[in-house]
């Protein structure tokens, strides 16, 4: 019972050893070992433990909805996943598609078929969260669709090429120049059953996806008409298509074949499967650590990846979110809304498809505070999915704290909220403060935005945001 007695070391509190509950990892139970130690969080709370200690590992989803009472801290190197493996074994190199690559093209024979992803859809151009294909990890790279341009890996930001500057085709179409560089390219999106382009079509604040339809060529222009009718892409407007077998070409990118149920990807290494530690990672999990409807709960010391949102607290009160880890999720990494009177602090986010952080609470209509406190937490690599409208902290309520927060590298905004971005039963920011926070990077690709950005339209106001030595740094 060694390990029972040094994990109770590591709280704050004097704790006799029948008081922990002790979850052993996934490796553990691989191992059969600790078996003296519970499966599962849910196994040690129902055994009456309130205070819950996760072994050095892997652990799965954690359920802490309704609950009260309750604390769950991670030993060293706690990660709790929501997703699931594509073991290395499954791939094998693909002759076909490694013609046209700069590296190897392995593939996984009918992973979508095995494993329920979510494909890519078309979703809103200016708040627009949904609809985002299962994130794919390998390692600490997220992965992305075979696209064109390609991903500039370097700082993890996309390339862009332009329609065409002379001529618009319409509602619905995006018109290229018919050069060398788009002619036999742009003609085999129209062959593909899932092509989309991303796009700012119409404003250079408000991005999206369509669909592709078909392409029509003639002498001067490729026209590409999307599905959808109800864009009207204006001349030389910045895009990069997507999801398209045929732009398989470069390490990091991958696809998946509806037909065929397929994963062909080209991984950031250069070993072939045998030598890979682990194979990539789907993010399945809705929330990977949920804490909605909870009462004075602690999570702490954990490192939460591989889902759509990394962890997530609806009417939430009295609780604590610190030295917490959220990266590599599709969506969202900490979301902790309608809630009241609990602090998230010492928290990094990153590498997020939509926003990282979204904290509300309070009710204006009601004058009631949240004294929510957001102190102390690292945020970069956000919005890598969605570009805007999906900040870094996203503040709505009443009489909350944002303080020693480092923001960096945004394609749009780094702080947005209060009025209209405001949860509906709260329509505004009132009495929140802003002390010492960093913004840095930040509104890089988009135009007619801020940095800082309070959203006050449609009858919706805020009132008494106080913002006290804010610093804005490099490339703002």
């Amino acid at each position: 019972m060694m390990m029972i007695i040094l994990a109770t070391m590591m709280f704050c509190r004097t704790l006799s050893t029948s008081s922990v509950g002790y979850v052993r990892s996934r490796e553990m139970l691989r191992e059969n070992i600790g078996n003296e130690f519970f499966d599962s969080i849910e196994d040690a709370l129902a055994a009456g433990h309130r205070d819950v200690v996760l072994a050095s590992g892997t652990h799965d989803a954690i359920d802490l909805r309704y609950e009260t009472n309750v604390r769950v801290i991670g030993e060293e190197n706690s990660v709790v996943s929501g997703g699931i493996e594509i073991p290395p074994s499954m791939f094998e190199i693909n002759p076909t598609l490694t013609k046209r690559a700069e590296r190897d093209v392995y593939t996984a024979k009918n992973i979508s078929r095995k494993v329920q992803i979510q494909k890519m859809k078309e979703n809103g151009c200016v708040h627009g969260c949904s609809g985002v294909p299962t994130l794919l990890t390998f390692g600490d790279t997220n992965m992305v669709l075979a696209r064109w341009p390609n991903l500039n890996v370097t700082n993890e930001r996309n390339e862009y090429f332009h329609a065409s500057n002379d001529t618009a085709c319409g509602t619905g179409c995006v018109a290229l120049d018919n050069t060398e560089i788009t002619r036999e390219r742009v003609q085999a999106w129209g062959n593909e059953t899932n092509a989309f382009i991303h796009g700012y079509f119409e404003w250079d604040w408000a991005d999206c996806y369509r669909k592709i339809d078909s392409v029509k060529e003639d002498e001067q222009f490729l026209n590409v008409t999307l599905v959808s009718k109800d864009l009207n892409p204006k001349t030389n407007m910045r895009f990069y298509a997507t999801n398209i077998l045929n732009e398989l070409d470069t390490p990091g990118e991958y696809y998946v074949d509806d037909e065929s149920g397929d994963l062909h990807i080209i991984p950031p290494t250069s070993e072939d499967p045998s030598k890979w530690s682990e194979g990539p990672i789907f993010g399945l999990k809705q929330n990977v650590v949920d804490m909605s409807h909870s009462i004075n709960v602690t999570v702490e010391n954990l490192i939460i990846k591989h889902g759509v949102v990394g962890l997530v607290g609806t009417n939430v009160s009295n609780s604590l979110i610190q030295n917490i880890t959220a990266e590599h999720h599709s969506e969202n990494g900490i979301l902790l809304t309608n809630s009241h009177d609990t602090t998230l602090w010492n928290s990094n986010v990153s590498h997020t498809g939509c926003g990282a952080m979204r904290v509300h609470g309070g009710d204006s209509t009601r004058l009631e505070k949240g004294n929510l406190v957001v102190r102390n937490c690292y945020v970069t690599k956000f919005a890598l999915y969605k570009r805007t409208y999906e900040a870094g902290l996203h503040f709505s309520g009443v009489s909350n704290l944002y303080e020693g927060n480092t923001i960096i590298d945004s394609p749009h905004n780094c702080i947005l909220g209060g009025g209209n971005e405001a949860d509906s039963n709260t329509t505004s920011a009132v009495d929140c403060v802003f002390r010492g926070n960093v913004l840095d990077t930040c509104s890089y690709e988009a135009a007619d935005t801020g940095a800082f950005y309070v959203c006050g339209q449609a009858g919706a106001w805020c009132s008494s945001v106080k913002c006290e030595n804010i610093s804005f740094s490099h490339s703002v």
